[in-house]
């Protein structure tokens, strides 16, 4: 079974996920990733303060909107509710829906996990893969050349033709 049966599986609805990339699989998946880096940097325990939970409201709606745009609907409900009620001055029942969510994001971002480098020995840098063709998904020559060598690739480009470097008084900037 492959990580997007196994999300379906879990109450993911893949397939409304897809039809907001276009249906491109592969950068459904690229953006489950980065998913998980957002749930790293976001995410909260249920034994938050109930007495100030300004920060948590904000981390909540955070993963409410990442989860929303990639239809891990699971997720994105008990976010939801959470959001509501810490609004509405409720972090006790906060909790609870918290309490009971963890266990099926944690089983998600485990699967979600998969897409991450594998560890392979070799791993390829590029420098832009838009240098070598137009295609930033699984179809490019960057990505296909990782694959066929078995190698986890990274692309360093810091932003191709939007780069731009101007002059403000004399001192050079990178936008």
């Amino acid at each position: 079974m492959g990580l997007l049966d196994e999300l379906k599986d879990l109450g993911v609805n893949v397939e409304e996920g897809l039809g907001r990339l276009g249906g491109n699989a592969a950068f459904y998946e690229k953006m489950l990733g980065s998913f998980i880096k957002m749930m790293n940097k976001y995410s909260f325990d249920a034994d938050f303060d109930c007495e100030d939970y300004g920060e948590i409201i904000e981390k909540a709606h955070a993963i409410k909107g990442a989860s929303g745009n990639l239809s891990i609907t699971p997720i994105y409900e008990a976010y939801g509710k959470v959001t509501d009620l810490l609004r509405k001055e409720k972090p006790f029942e906060a909790k609870e829906v918290l309490q009971k969510a963890l266990p099926v994001q944690e089983q998600i971002i485990t699967e979600e996990d998969h897409t991450e480098p594998q560890g392979n020995d070799l791993q390829l840098v590029f420098l832009g893969d838009s240098i070598f063709d137009t295609y930033r998904d699984g179809t490019g020559i960057p990505y296909r050349t990782a694959e066929q060598c078995e190698a986890d690739m990274y692309n360093l480009a810091i932003g191709g033709t939007c780069a731009a470097v101007f002059s403000d008084k004399g001192k050079n900037r990178l936008l």
